[in-house]
C-alpha cells in the first residue's frame, strides 16, 4: 500500500500538468459566450420590424409623396410597394407621381424658352460675327439668325456641298457652340438648287 502511495506522490506533478493541458484545450474548444446586447439588438429590429409593419396608408402616402417631391425614385418605389395595389393611398400615390413629373416637365420646358430668349442678341451677333469671319478668310459667305426667335442659324454659300455640309454637323464643337446660345436648327445653302437642314 505504501509502495501504491509513494508512486502517486511521485506522479502527482505529471498529473495535474496533465489536467491543466486539458482544461486549456477544453477552454479553446469551446465557443465564447454571446455578448449581453445581442438580445437587445434582435428585440430593437423587432420593434423597428413591428413599427413598419404598422405604419397606416396615409403615412405611407405621405412618406411616397415627400420621396417624389426628393426625387427620390428608389424610395418612392419602396414606400409605393407597402400599400395594396387597389388601395385608394396606392392610386392616389402613382397620380401624385405622373402630375409631378408632369409639372416638372413644364417647368423645364418653361426654363428652356426663357434662356433661348434671353439668348437672342448673343445670337444674332454670333452670325454677323461668323461672315464676319469667314470674309477675312476669302469665302464669300452670308451667316444669319433666322426664324422663330432667331433660333436657325442659316449660311449661304455658292461651294456648299454635301462633304462641307456633313463635316459641319459633326463637328461637336461647332455645333456645341449653337446649342450653347439657343440655336435650334441649322441650315446650308449654296442659294440655288441644294439645301441641307439639320436639328441641333
Amino acid at each position: 500500500m505504501q509502495r501504491y502511495w509513494r508512486m502517486f506522490i511521485a506522479l502527482w506533478p505529471f498529473y495535474a500538468i496533465l489536467l491543466l493541458i486539458s482544461g486549456f484545450i477544453w477552454a479553446l474548444k469551446s465557443p465564447p459566450p454571446l455578448p449581453s446586447s445581442a438580445p437587445q439588438h434582435q428585440t430593437t429590429k423587432q420593434v423597428e420590424s413591428v413599427k413598419t409593419h404598422n405604419e397606416t396608408p396615409q403615412e405611407i402616402l405621405k412618406q411616397c409623396k415627400m420621396a417624389v417631391k426628393l426625387g427620390d425614385l428608389g424610395r418612392y418605389n419602396n414606400e409605393l410597394r407597402k400599400l395594396p395595389a387597389g388601395s385608394p393611398e396606392y392610386k392616389e400615390a402613382r397620380e401624385f407621381y405622373a402630375d409631378f413629373k408632369s409639372d416638372q416637365a413644364k417647368r423645364e420646358k418653361q426654363a428652356e424658352l426663357a434662356r433661348v430668349a434671353s439668348l437672342k442678341p448673343k445670337r444674332i451677333q454670333f452670325a454677323k460675327q461668323y461672315e464676319q469671319l469667314m470674309l477675312e478668310k476669302g469665302l464669300d459667305v452670308y451667316a444669319s439668325a433666322v426664324g422663330n426667335n432667331n433660333t436657325t442659324f442659316r449660311i449661304k454659300f455658292i461651294l456648299t456641298s454635301r462633304p462641307l455640309v456633313y463635316k459641319l454637323i459633326n463637328d461637336a464643337s461647332f455645333t456645341g457652340q449653337l446649342k450653347d446660345i439657343g440655336f435650334k436648327k441649322f441650315i446650308m445653302t449654296d442659294g440655288y438648287n441644294d439645301t441641307w437642314n439639320t436639328d441641333l
